[in-house]
């Protein structure tokens, strides 16, 4: 009987592990990446973070490139749990925070914004939903990815501001 908790167990186990890792990777290949182990992440990075949660845990990190823009992207975990993203820009020497990150189910985007989606692409099947808070601004931008039967992903944002939800034709951009 004991064995048989274990395997039951060891198989949950190995189903949740592989779950996680296909949600990560849904979106992944939108953007040059390059992950960026946690002991080379740059002093002046890790002191833009801890101001603004300095019991965050990092679990990972990486670089991107995008819209000719530099990216360090740091992953960690708040003490109530919590997974949350900072995405800092580089502008010379130096890195700011420009979005705080979190995955969202579907039943907790924003009504508006799930209704804008919807009018705008009512066959558009979100696999992944981020919410991505404007650090500065009164900005929240709520990135949809897809992946089709070929695996080929796809994304959509909508930007709330004010209040009002539109849905952006072009990817969003510091």
């Amino acid at each position: 009987m004991k064995t048989l908790t274990l395997l039951v167990s060891m198989g949950a186990l190995c189903i949740s592990l592989q779950t996680m890792a296909e949600h990560h990777k849904v979106g992944a290949t939108l953007n040059k990446k390059q992950a960026l182990p946690i002991n080379e992440i740059p002093t002046n990075v890790q002191a833009a973070i801890k101001s603004l949660a300095p019991d965050l845990v990092i679990a990972e990190a990486e670089k991107e490139w995008k819209h000719g823009n530099v990216y360090i992207d740091v992953e960690g975990t708040l003490p109530n749990g919590q997974e949350i993203e900072f995405d800092l820009l580089q502008s010379g020497d130096t890195w700011q925070v420009v979005e705080v990150q979190r995955d969202l189910t579907w039943e907790a985007t924003p009504q508006n914004v799930r209704d804008a989606l919807v009018t705008d692409s009512p066959k558009f099947k979100a696999k992944r939903i981020i919410e991505s808070v404007q650090h500065g601004q009164n900005i929240t931008v709520y990135e949809f990815y897809s992946v089709d039967a070929d695996g080929k992903e796809s994304r959509k944002e909508v930007k709330v501001e004010a209040g009002k939800a539109e849905v952006l034709q072009k990817e969003w951009q510091h």
